[in-house]
C-alpha cells in the first residue's frame, strides 16, 4: 500500500510555505526549517531536489533563499509528490515501468487496485497547491479565538462576515494567511484588520 516517505511530506511543506510567502522575493531555508521543525540539512537535500525540476529557483548571498517558479495554483500537489516517490501506485503492477505481468487477464483483484489508483490519483491531481494553503493552520486558530469558525467548504460564515463588511474575501484570508506564516505579525492583523471589520 503506498506509503508516503518523509521526503514527500517535507516536500510538500516546503512549497505549501514558500506558497503562503509567494509575495515575497525570496525566503531563508534557514526560516522553512525553523517555522516546520524540519533538519536544515536534510531541507537543502529537498530543496536541491525541488530546485533541480524548476518547482522552485533560489538565490545565495545576503537576501537569499527560494521562492516557487510558479504562481501556487499551477502546481498539483499529485506532481510534487510524484517527484519525491516516483510513483502514487497502490501496487507495484501498476507503476509505469511495471514488467507486464502473466496473470492481470485472470486477476479478480486488479480492478480494486485500479479503481484505488484512481480514486488517488484524481483527489491529488485535482488539489493545487493554493488549495492547501487557502487557509493555513495557524489561521484557522487564530479565527476560532475570535469565536470565529472556518469550514472548508459550504457553509463559510468567515466569508460571510467579511463580505457583509464589504471587504474582498480573497484578499482577506490572503492576508491573514499571510501573517499567519510569521506568527507575530498576527498581533498586526488583530489591531489592523479584524476589530473594525468583523463583529
Amino acid at each position: 500500500m503506498i506509503m508516503i516517505s518523509s521526503k514527500g511530506r517535507y516536500a510538500l511543506r516546503v512549497m505549501t510555505y514558500l506558497a503562503v510567502n509567494a509575495d515575497r522575493e525570496f525566503v531563508p531555508l534557514k526560516e522553512i526549517a525553523e517555522a516546520e521543525s524540519i533538519s536544515l540539512k536534510y531541507l537543502e537535500s529537498i530543496a536541491r531536489m525541488l530546485s533541480k525540476e524548476h518547482y522552485i529557483e533560489g538565490t545565495s548571498g545576503r537576501g537569499g533563499g527560494y521562492h516557487l517558479t510558479r504562481k501556487p495554483e499551477a502546481y498539483k500537489v499529485g506532481d510534487i509528490l510524484r517527484l519525491t516517490e516516483g510513483t502514487l501506485a497502490p501496487v507495484s503492477c501498476l507503476k509505469d515501468n511495471a514488467e507486464p505481468c502473466g496473470r492481470a487477464e485472470l486477476c479478480c483483484t486488479l480492478p480494486v487496485w485500479q479503481g484505488l489508483s484512481n480514486v488517488i490519483t484524481d483527489y491529488l491531481d485535482n488539489m493545487t497547491l493554493a488549495d492547501v494553503v487557502k487557509v493555513h493552520p495557524n489561521t484557522i486558530g487564530f479565527l476560532n479565538g475570535l469565536h470565529l469558525d472556518y469550514c472548508c467548504g459550504g457553509h463559510d460564515p468567515i466569508g460571510q462576515a467579511v463580505a457583509a463588511r464589504g471587504l474582498d474575501v480573497d484578499k482577506f484570508l490572503k492576508d491573514l494567511n499571510e501573517a499567519a506564516s510569521r506568527p507575530a505579525a498576527m498581533t498586526n492583523v488583530q489591531e489592523d484588520l479584524l476589530p473594525d471589520k468583523i463583529d
